[in-house]
């Protein structure tokens, strides 16, 4: 399953569950309707409940990635479970071209994630 939400800084989009190929399709085409229009925004990506992406769902969760990123996505902060789960996160952002605008938050290690991805996304404040 996956949501999104407009913010007052651009989007909070949540993933839960494991995600098949059709699963990320019906994500980008949400994407499509809803991204873009209102100049450059931030990300807070919540994948704390998400499971791995398998290898035929990844082409098309790129697709996604790119298209936030043409449409303006300035910072993102990514919000993952554990370190397992940040280790294939910092994959899809280098693989992707956006991992110099990505942070990466680990909540198991991270009380306060939250507060560091909009600290990240609205203000700049490097977690790093």
């Amino acid at each position: 399953m996956h949501k999104i939400e407009d913010t007052s800084y651009g989007y909070r989009m949540t993933f839960e569950g494991f995600f098949l190929r059709k699963d990320v399709e019906v994500w980008v085409a949400d994407l499509r309707k809803r991204v873009g229009g209102r100049g450059s925004f931030g990300n807070l990506v919540d994948m704390r409940g998400a499971s791995a992406f398998p290898a035929d769902a990844q082409e098309k969760l790129f697709e996604g990635i790119n298209l936030c990123r043409d449409k303006g996505m300035q910072r993102v902060g990514i919000v993952v479970a554990n370190p397992i789960s940040k280790i294939q996160a910092v994959r899809f952002a280098k693989e992707t071209g956006i991992y110099s605008i990505a942070r990466f938050i680990d909540a198991s290690a991270e009380p306060n994630w939250e507060q560091i991805a909009l600290d990240w996304i609205q203000k700049g404040t490097d977690p790093d």
